[in-house]
């Protein structure tokens, strides 16, 4: 790539996954090296990762514990639909339906029925997460994802969540660094 140039590529886990990576997202540079090349800032927190280089790390919403995905490539953040409806319950967190703006990814006819609401934080590893935007999941689609996991999870946390953050994957320690920049 060139200076100045704003490119997008779609890199697979499975290519990722033989090297050091970091997602710099407020000063949007993305950084890959050979394992041990690339240095790491931050809170670390221990991932589960899959043979494909799927991340998932214990989260912590609302004192209890799940299974949250680490997608760089999601635009958006998506939980079950079950648990969005649950903490609609919440008045002071924002919640509509309809997904829409980076919520509105498939195109599908269901997406007006989507929830979207906004967690005020969470706690994502050893890093604290703030007003992170989250649309449903319908049952179909978080099954289907669940099963590209290959393990049990709620959903994923896309890039949205991320946009203050560096984000750096230690796949050869199975660690995953969040220094919050902004």
């Amino acid at each position: 790539m060139v200076p100045g140039m704003s490119p997008e590529i779609n890199l697979p886990a499975t290519v990722l996954r033989a090297h050091d990576v970091v997602f710099d997202y407020p000063n949007r540079q993305f950084t890959i090296g050979e394992p041990g090349t690339v240095p790491f800032i931050g809170n670390p927190s221990k991932a589960q990762i899959s043979s494909l280089g799927r991340i998932q790390i214990a989260s912590q919403i609302v004192g209890q514990t799940y299974n949250l995905a680490l997608d760089t490539g999601a635009s958006m953040s998506f939980i079950s639909g079950k648990l969005l409806s649950n903490w609609h319950a919440h008045p002071a967190w924002p919640f509509m339906t309809g997904a829409v703006g980076a919520a509105n990814v498939f195109g599908t006819p269901d997406e007006t029925e989507r929830f979207v609401l906004r967690l005020p934080s969470l706690l994502y590893g050893t890093g604290s997460l703030n007003q992170v935007s989250i649309a449903s999941f319908t049952p179909n689609l978080r099954e289907k994802f669940k099963q590209r996991a290959g393990t049990e999870t709620v959903g994923l946390l896309g890039g949205d969540a991320f946009r203050n953050y560096r984000v750096g994957i230690d796949y050869a320690h199975s660690t995953v660094h969040l220094d919050q920049l902004s």
